[in-house]
């Protein structure tokens, strides 16, 4: 399943820069306050105003024609019947050069908005034009989300280039809202690092919930104790290239309003949003394996782990011939076949983005290898190289896991080793991959990983996948994008 450039999108889980805003004074309707039943989305074309919530929460934005405006002008806490606005800020923000694009700049001149959706969940998609200087029209959709008995509105961008030349993109912010939930604010996170932030109320008990579906170390959030929220994806350099006739779809964000008695919805959202893979606890009994193992010693240490009660044998170290070669493991051929007669599933760790010297896969994936300045590739300890996953090495690896999982009943897949080249955003400089540049590079790795994952549980559904803390940049970091591709009881754990 080859990677497809031209739509780039977390489904979830498919962003922050100074400038100067508009002179034009900015207006605030007056709030209309009767109610709406269930989930609800509607329009006014009096005000020129559009309300969407649900029992818990409003969000109220105002599209304003005139000057090219949008902005939401009322959050609404429905349990407490406070409205979080004091002011409207930018509402979306990215850069065209040295541009600033904002809902408040007055470049977004409307063209149509449509309304989706099913008794649970519904959509407002808001198209723009966007007229950019000696290049021509880009087209602008913003989208908002709201759920049925959840207080959390989702909010997304998608951006097209129907011009006849290539369009860098950077500081993209699919929220920029200012929320004051009252005078004692304080900012804090749960729910495991890097999945949400919080700016909390201590006295009144309310708090707002801010998530970001941003990959790792591209997630960029700024939250203050006056209620400024920002929430986006980094870009470096160049930015975010979208050549002609194609778009991007940049991770969404996810906004709740929580009361003191409603705080532990969020969990019990995570259960409903993320896709229903298998969480089971599988009681994992790992197994560090050295070159030259003698397999009736690893069969003792097998019928150890049944016999303690674990549920899963995982092979992890060197276990593997060759890196890269996953499907014609003879190893993993006597293991299987004793794992499986003593009722263990079988476990496998994976350097996913690996292939060692003298590999069938580095030999046909020559090309594909990452590449960071002026260094031909990366070597990885024990005579590998790192291979790049926004390249055709990504489908190339998908299908030889997908046939290891076939061929050798494995139940468990953990994703080890260098995935990210250098967290210091330097990318892979490659020229004939996916990515277009060093800067965008790191974006499509994590897509690259993400499809992947994705391929893998399509084509067998009760496998489950666990990408290493130490593997995933930030190192032990938990973010929405990880949880919606692999599994939530292992990473949680």
């Amino acid at each position: 399943m080859p990677l497809n450039k031209t739509i780039i999108a977390l489904s979830l889980l498919t962003l922050f820069a100074c400038s100067k805003k508009t002179n034009e004074p900015v207006e605030i309707p007056k709030l209309i306050l009767g109610p709406l039943p269930g989930i609800y989305i509607s329009y006014d074309s009096q005000s020129n105003t559009f309300r969407l919530g649900n029992e818990f929460i409003e969000r109220r934005l105002m599209l304003n024609s005139d000057n090219n405006f949008l902005y939401t002008f009322a959050f609404i806490n429905k349990l407490s019947g406070r409205n979080y606005i004091k002011s409207p800020d930018r509402e979306i923000s990215f850069s065209l050069g040295d541009k600033e694009i904002s809902g408040l700049s007055g470049d977004l001149e409307y063209v149509s908005h449509e309304i989706t959706g099913t008794a649970g969940i519904k959509m407002l998609e808001l198209e723009f034009k966007i007229t950019i200087k000696e290049k021509g029209i880009l087209n602008l959709s913003v989208f908002y989300q709201i759920f049925q008995g959840f207080p959390v509105i989702k909010k997304w961008i998608e951006i097209k280039n129907p011009t006849g030349s290539g369009i860098a993109i950077k500081n993209i912010k699919t929220e920029y809202i200012k929320m004051s939930i009252g005078l004692q604010n304080q900012i804090y996170n749960r729910y495991t690092s890097f999945i949400f932030d919080f700016l909390a109320n201590e006295y009144t008990g309310e708090e707002i919930a801010i998530g970001n579906e941003t990959p790792g170390i591209l997630k960029e959030n700024l939250i203050t104790a006056n209620g400024f929220i920002s929430v986006g994806i980094k870009s470096r350099n160049k930015g975010f290239e979208i050549p002609p006739g194609q778009k991007l779809v940049f991770p969404a964000s996810l906004i709740f309003i929580l009361s003191s008695d409603n705080k532990d919805i969020i969990s019990s959202f995570l259960e409903y949003y993320l896709p229903a893979y298998e969480r089971k606890d599988l009681s994992i009994w790992y197994e560090d394996i050295s070159p030259g193992i003698d397999m009736q010693n690893l069969q003792k240490k097998m019928t150890l782990a049944a016999e303690s009660g674990a549920k899963t044998f995982c092979l992890k170290g060197k276990w593997a011939n060759k890196r890269g070669d996953w499907s014609t493991e003879s190893n993993l051929e006597i293991s299987s076949q004793y794992v499986h007669s003593i009722g263990l599933k079988l476990g496998v760790a994976v350097d996913i983005a690996v292939a060692d010297v003298g590999s069938q896969a580095l030999e046909v994936n020559t090309d594909q290898k990452v590449e960071v300045g002026d260094e031909s590739n990366i070597s990885i300890p024990d005579n590998g190289k790192l291979m790049c996953l926004a390249s055709s090495y990504a489908s190339y690896v998908s299908y030889e896991l997908d046939s290891m999982v076939k061929n050798y009943g494995i139940d468990y897949l953990r994703f080890t080793g260098s995935i990210i080249p250098n967290g210091d955003f330097t990318g892979c400089s490659a020229s004939k991959h996916i990515h277009y540049n060093p800067a965008d590079s790191i974006w499509y790795i994590y897509q690259g990983l993400f499809t992947i994952c994705d391929y893998l549980h399509r084509q067998n559904p009760d496998l489950i996948i666990q990408v290493h803390p130490e593997s995933y940049n930030p190192i032990n970091g938990v973010d929405l994008a990880l949880l919606y591709y692999t599994d939530l009881k292992l990473i949680l754990d």
